[in-house]
C-alpha cells in the first residue's frame, strides 16, 4: 500500500491513508511468537521455520539482542551443520545435524580448543568466533527455544495449558516491554478459553492450543479508526454501516469472494446445518449489501478479469456479477456503460487518455514520461543488453 499510495512523486498528490483493522497476528509481535512456537510443537522443526522463529523483536528483546543478531544466529546454526528436528527421537534415531546436536557442536567449539579429530560422542567442536561470555545471550535464547518445544511436544488438558503457556509468557518475553498491551491481551484469550474449557480431561496437541489462541485473538485492534479524514484501508466486516462519500471494494475475484471457510472434519457444523448456523458466505453476502447502502456518491467495485499467465478472461465474484445483471437490467447502457476494462499494459495509451465524464485511469507521472520516450523515434532502436559506453544517440540526449 505504501509503494501505490505513498509515492507522491510518480502522482504529484500527496494522499493521506490509513491502514486499520490489523490484528495481533499481523505483526512480529508476542502472539506471533507464541503462535509459532505452539505449531513448532506439534509439528517437525525445519531450520526455514527456526529463522523465522529467530527474526521476532519480541523475542530478541528480551534476551538483549538486536535485529541484526537473528540472522546471524540463523547462519551459526547452519554453519553448525543443523537442517531439521529437534533432537534424535525426532529424527528417527541418530541426533545429527538436529538443533540439540548443533547446540552441543558450538558449545564445544567454545570450551575445547580446535584441533583436527577432537570430538565428545557423536559431536565435534566448532570453531566459533568471540568467547562464551559474548555469545551468552544467543546461546541463551537457543537453549531456551530447545526446552521449551520439548515442553511442548506433550498434550494437556485445557487448564495445564494455561498454566504453562503463562510460564511460557514470563520467561521468553518477560513483562513484554513496549508489547505490554500484547501480553495483557493474550493472558485475557487464555484465561477466557480456560474458563469455557471448563474441568474437561481431554488433552489436546500444541498446534490445536495455537488454532485456539488464534481464532481468540484474531479480534480486530483498530476498529476505531475509520474517520480519520484520510483514506481508510480497511477489512470488509468492520467497515459496514459507516457512512462514506467514496467507497472502493477491492479484489471482488470469484473463488475468493464470498469466503469459503473450511471446518475441521470434527466441528459438529459440517455434519448437519441448523437454521442460524454462522456461514461466512452469507455474512460476505450481507456485508456487501451494506457496503452498497453507504455509499453516499461514488462506489468502485474492482476484480481481476485476465489471468496473469494465461490471458483467459476471468468473471468477478457471483455476487458482483448479480448487481450487475440488476444494473443491466434497470440502465439504458445496460451493464457495460458501468464496467470499465483497463489495459494490462501500464504503458498503453488508453491509461492516460481521459474518456469524459471520465478522468484518465493512470496518474502516474513516470509512467507517462516512459511512454514518451518509447514513442520517441531515438527510443526506437534497438539496443544490446550490455554496453561498454551508451551510443551516441543517448550521449547527445544527455547533453
Amino acid at each position: 500500500m505504501a509503494s501505490v499510495l505513498g509515492d507522491s512523486a510518480a502522482t504529484g498528490v500527496a494522499l493521506p491513508w490509513r491502514l486499520t483493522d490489523r490484528s495481533q497476528q499481523s505483526q512480529a509481535g508476542l502472539a506471533t511468537a507464541l503462535l509459532g512456537l505452539l505449531r513448532l510443537g506439534g509439528e517437525r522443526l525445519t531450520a526455514t521455520a527456526l529463522e523465522v522463529l529467530l527474526g521476532n523483536g519480541a523475542l530478541l528483546e528480551r534476551f538483549g539482542l538486536a535485529a541484526v543478531d537473528g540472522p546471524r544466529l540463523t547462519t551459526l546454526l547452519q554453519t553448525a551443520g543443523f537442517r531439521w528436528g529437534l533432537d534424535g527421537q525426532e529424527r528417527g534415531g541418530g541426533r545429527q545435524h538436529s538443533l540439540s546436536w548443533a547446540i552441543d557442536r558450538i558449545l564445544l567449539g567454545l570450551v575445547l580448543p580446535d584441533q583436527p579429530g577432537l570430538a565428545l560422542g557423536d559431536a565435534a567442536p566448532l570453531a566459533v568466533a568471540g568467547s562464551l561470555e559474548s555469545q551468552g545471550s544467543g546461546l541463551q535464547l537457543l537453549l531456551s527455544l530447545r526446552r521449551w518445544l520439548l515442553r511442548l511436544r506433550q498434550p494437556r488438558t485445557s487448564g495445564s495449558w494455561g498454566t504453562l503457556l503463562v510460564e511460557l509468557l514470563d520467561d521468553l518475553f518477560g513483562e513484554g516491554g513496549e508489547r505490554g498491551w500484547e501480553r495483557q491481551a493474550i493472558l485475557a484469550a487464555n484465561d477466557d478459553w480456560v474458563r469455557s474449557a471448563g474441568e474437561t480431561s481431554l488433552e489436546l496437541g500444541a498446534p490445536v492450543v495455537a488454532a485456539v489462541l488464534e481464532e481468540r485473538l484474531s479480534v480486530d485492534s483498530g476498529r476505531f479508526g475509520h474517520r480519520s479524514g484520510a483514506l481508510t484501508i480497511s477489512a470488509l466486516e468492520p467497515m459496514r454501516a459507516i457512512p462514506h462519500k467514496v467507497i472502493v471494494l477491492m479484489g471482488l475475484d470469484a473463488g475468493v469472494f464470498p469466503r469459503q471457510k473450511e471446518r475441521p472434519g470434527f466441528d459438529l457444523l459440517e455434519r448437519q446445518r441448523r437454521l442460524g448456523d454462522p456461514s461466512p458466505a452469507d455474512q460476505d453476502r450481507y456485508v456487501l449489501i451494506e457496503a452498497l447502502l453507504s455509499a453516499r456518491r461514488h462506489l468502485l467495485i474492482s476484480w481481476s478479469n485476465r489471468d496473469e499467465r494465461s490471458g483467459e478472461e476471468l468473471m468477478p465474484a457471483t455476487p458482483v456479477r448479480q448487481l450487475l445483471e440488476t444494473l443491466g437490467q434497470r440502465l439504458a447502457g445496460g451493464a457495460s456503460a458501468l464496467t470499465i476494462t483497463h489495459p494490462a499494459n501500464p504503458l498503453d495509451r488508453a491509461n492516460f487518455l481521459a474518456q469524459p465524464p471520465r478522468p484518465s485511469p493512470s496518474c502516474d507521472r513516470r509512467l507517462l514520461d516512459a511512454l514518451r520516450l518509447l514513442e520517441q523515434g531515438d527510443a526506437q532502436m534497438t539496443l544490446p543488453l550490455a554496453l561498454r559506453e551508451p551510443p551516441p544517440q543517448l550521449r547527445r540526449s544527455r547533453r
